[in-house]
């Protein structure tokens, strides 16, 4: 049964490490919808990485700085790609506003919005996007890294922005043929 608990429309139990044998933290006076303090809920921070920002508050502290981030693991994706050409020489395969489809559809509780390589082929460039819809920060670190057949992309790699809900991860580099899709077909993705 979910928390009943909600940050940015997620509930926690999607955001939070559960407990597991871990020793609780002290109660925060926060009761999930079994009447339970989610500190008998959910693990401390000290047992993995913090959360962040969830915007509730107990005794004036974000919770996320007090609980653990749910360990999302590695979750294979199918991306069925789309092509778009913005100019000349350049085009984009993957998943975005331009159409493609990714299954499943959401990254450790977070809506994947983008997913997608930008190829030029006059300067033979590449710039591969991840951006998740998020009503607060996930941090750089929410995932280890994004694999495409024998292309691997790493968070600590990344350039990382977050801003008005939207958590976006980029890379650039050369060749072109070393971005994570090269044309419109399906492809197996490994988010770790």
């Amino acid at each position: 049964m979910a928390s009943s608990i909600l940050s940015g429309g997620v509930d926690l139990d999607s955001l939070l490490m559960p407990i597991g044998a871990f020793t609780p933290i002290s109660n925060v006076n926060i009761k999930s919808n079994g009447g339970v303090d989610i500190a008998q809920r959910y693990a401390g921070a000290s047992h993995g990485t913090p959360y962040g920002t969830t915007n509730i508050k107990s005794g004036g502290v974000d919770i996320g700085t007090l609980f653990a981030r749910i360990a999302a693991g590695p979750t294979t994706y199918t991306l069925v790609a789309a092509s778009f050409s913005p100019g000349p020489g350049d085009f984009e395969y993957g998943f975005a506003s331009f159409g493609g489809s990714v299954s499943p559809t959401t990254y450790a509780g977070y809506t994947i919005t983008r997913l997608f390589t930008l190829v030029d082929t006059v300067l033979s460039t590449y710039g591969d996007d991840f951006t998740l819809s998020a009503a607060s920060d996930p941090g750089s670190s929410l995932f280890t890294s994004i694999t495409v057949g024998a292309q691997v992309r790493t968070s600590a790699s990344a350039t990382y922005s977050y801003s008005g809900g939207v958590a976006n991860w980029g890379w650039s580099g050369t060749p072109y043929t070393n971005g994570l899709f090269q044309s419109a077909t399906t492809y197996s993705v490994v988010i770790a």
